[in-house]
């Protein structure tokens, strides 16, 4: 187990490190576009203006709501940790210390049906609440899901990985650390008014004192 997670920080390490660099890419070529080409000086106008106008959004940004990410941007918003038996594809869990780094003042996260909460992706969010007074800046968590047809507790993955999992299978032991935070976990059946009928499941994360 350890080494496992000793692998996982790696890649988060590497992770960081790669979007380092090609944030260091861009900074070494705005700083010395005097001497680049005319096309290449262009490229670097327009870079700069959308680092400042995505750095301003992200700064001001309340709010995140993630659903499907593209597989080449995963890496931003999640962490690798292991790799698909069937085509060796990497799988990722979501990742709010990631979510945070770039959406610096982030207070509600919203993940909509590829987001299992799990035992594991708990940990991540309680070690998260932890750090940096994160316990009293983020408002909620919450998991909604809504794309499914049938009994949600068959809904699969490409991968034939349960896309949802109720809350009473979770380490209880975990749960009294969120509680321990001031923080519970609620989770709730969306129902059409009046009938019997299930549209969605919502987990909410939030603190306890919180309407």
């Amino acid at each position: 187990m350890k080494q496992k997670e000793d692998e996982h920080a790696d890649n988060d390490h590497k992770e960081e490190y790669d979007q380092n660099e090609h944030s260091k890419f861009w900074t070494e070529k705005l700083e010395h576009q005097d001497a680049l080409k005319p096309m290449d000086k262009v490229s670097c106008r327009i870079m700069r203006v959308l680092m400042q106008k995505f750095n301003r959004f992200a700064a001001e940004t309340r709010i995140v709501r993630l659903d499907d990410i593209s597989y080449n941007l995963r890496h931003h918003f999640m962490v690798k940790v292991g790799s698909h038996v069937k085509d060796n594809r990497d799988i990722f869990r979501i990742s709010l210390k990631k979510i945070q780094r770039i959406f610096v003042n982030v207070e509600e996260i919203y993940l909509h049906n590829y987001y299992r909460l799990d035992d594991a992706l708990l940990d991540d969010i309680i070690e998260f609440l932890k750090m940096n007074g994160n316990k009293d800046q983020i408002k909620q968590i919450k998991f909604l899901y809504y794309d499914y047809s049938g009994n949600i507790n068959d809904e699969t993955d490409a991968y034939d990985n349960n896309v949802y999992l109720p809350i009473n299978k979770l380490s209880q032991h975990k749960l009294r650390a969120l509680d321990a935070l001031g923080w519970e976990c609620i989770e709730k059946e969306q129902k059409k008014k009046n009938t019997d009928f299930q549209y969605g499941v919502k987990i909410r994360l939030k603190p306890k004192d919180a309407m």
